[in-house]
């Protein structure tokens, strides 16, 4: 396989969705006047005027980024405070899907908060805290039915609690979630959604504490200006509990995991926050399973459409060029044919622990698999994956799983 093929491929399906335009750069202010009227202006609110630049709760200003010049705000005493978001409960959020925010909950301590929410000018909880990290791995996705705004076109998890002295620069925070997650993870940041002060992504998240979020334009981290993590370089990280001197050797970093080992910890941390449950028939598993891969080869089929045709506009008039051009439109049409066939073969072979998990406010199956699958190598693949069903009358449905479509599609490689 031409590996500029099938780079071309992996990027459309990578994608996903269209960039969104970017947003206005304008900054909105709301305040009140003296007889106690609510303003929305472009323009600073006049001297005496009540609550300025007050995001209402959910809504993200019409920047892209955190008010420059916010009001001044209470300063924490320690001033070794560092950003946090928490959960928001929506009723009409799809399976599946989190919303996580600055105003959701439980709320951070008054003296250190922004407008009643989270602060990103100074952060609002002490670095001496353990929370988990919220991780963000962007992949594109398009929003599913239901959500209109904030998605953030990827997904989220935690990691397990972290003091925020540990967080001594973003680099050190990102490998974190990579280490605990896998390739492709890093922090969330206050702008991940398109926006700021939350979003919507794909994930399930079990904590009634609040979790790390990273700011990349305010200093409300537990390394920005002020902190004690700031003062350390990122290059001699400190962990929690371990003091330095300025002749110690750093302590070793993180070892690498893979992506099956990052996958396994996932599941485990799930089912692990999950109520004990007895798992579904294999017969209602794999009609369930059935259902959302046909879902995914129905994509696959548009998206051909979508490779076929860049590549036959670009079929250029010199005959030699013209025929590498058709093997490389030929070779797609291959790639795509054994990606669906991949697809159709996988069945779910085992279900050991299952548990129910709460999501949007439905009860939710989640069970440890096994799924039998042949690769485009044509080479029969035995995966372990997280499954989520759900109860819809008298039939199963599922969401999509967290590693068949990547196995399926993964590329065949000589045998030695």
């Amino acid at each position: 396989m031409d590996n500029r093929v099938s780079a071309a491929i992996f990027a459309v399906l990578a994608a996903g969705v269209i960039a969104s335009p970017v947003l206005s750069q304008g900054q909105i202010y709301r305040w009140k006047d003296a007889s106690g009227q609510v303003h929305l202006t472009d323009s600073p609110p006049p001297a005496g005027a009540e609550s300025p630049q007050s995001p209402p709760d959910g809504d993200a200003p019409s920047s892209s980024k955190a008010p420059s010049t916010p009001k001044a705000t209470s300063t924490p005493d320690d001033s070794s405070r560092g950003l946090t978001w928490g959960l928001r409960k929506q009723d009409d959020l799809p399976p599946n899907t989190v919303d996580v925010s600055c105003h959701g909950g439980p709320k951070v301590d008054p003296r250190y908060a922004h407008e009643g929410s989270c602060n990103p000018y100074h952060g609002d909880t002490s670095c001496s805290v353990r929370l988990p990290l919220l991780c963000f791995e962007p992949d594109g996705s398009a929003p599913p039915e239901g959500v209109v705004r904030g998605w953030a076109g990827g997904r989220v998890a935690i990691t397990a609690p972290t003091a925020g002295t540990a967080l001594t620069s973003a680099e050190r925070a990102n490998a974190f979630c990579s280490t605990a997650l896998g390739t492709g993870w890093r922090m969330a940041e206050f702008h991940d959604g398109k926006g700021a002060w939350g979003f919507v992504a794909h994930g399930h998240i079990n904590t009634t504490s609040r979790f790390w979020v990273h700011i990349n334009d305010q200093p409300g981290n537990c390394w920005g200006s002020g902190s004690p993590a700031a003062s350390t370089s990122p290059n001699t990280p400190t962990t929690p509990n371990t003091p330095t001197t300025p002749n110690s050797p750093s302590p070793p970093q993180p070892p690498r995991v893979t992506d099956s080992e990052a996958l396994s910890r996932l599941i485990d941390l799930q089912l692990a926050a999950a109520k004990p449950a007895a798992p579904l028939p294999l017969a209602a598993a794999n009609q369930a399973l059935q259902q959302v891969l046909a879902a995914q080869v129905a994509d696959l089929e548009i998206k051909e459409r979508v490779v076929g045709l860049d590549l036959a506009a670009e079929i250029p008039k010199d005959p030699k060029q013209a025929a590498e051009q058709k093997a490389k439109l030929n070779q797609s049409n291959q790639l795509f044919a054994k990606m669906r066939q991949a697809l159709r073969s996988a069945r779910v072979a085992q279900l050991t622990r299952c548990g129910t998990v709460e999501e949007a406010g439905n009860s939710v199956l989640a069970c440890d698999g096994q799924i039998d699958l042949v690769d485009t190598c044509g080479q029969p693949k035995h995966v372990r994956d997280l499954l989520m069903f759900q109860q819809q009358g008298a039939k199963w449905i599922t969401g999509e799983s967290t590693v068949i479509l990547q196995q399926a599609l993964q590329e065949c490689h000589p045998r030695p």
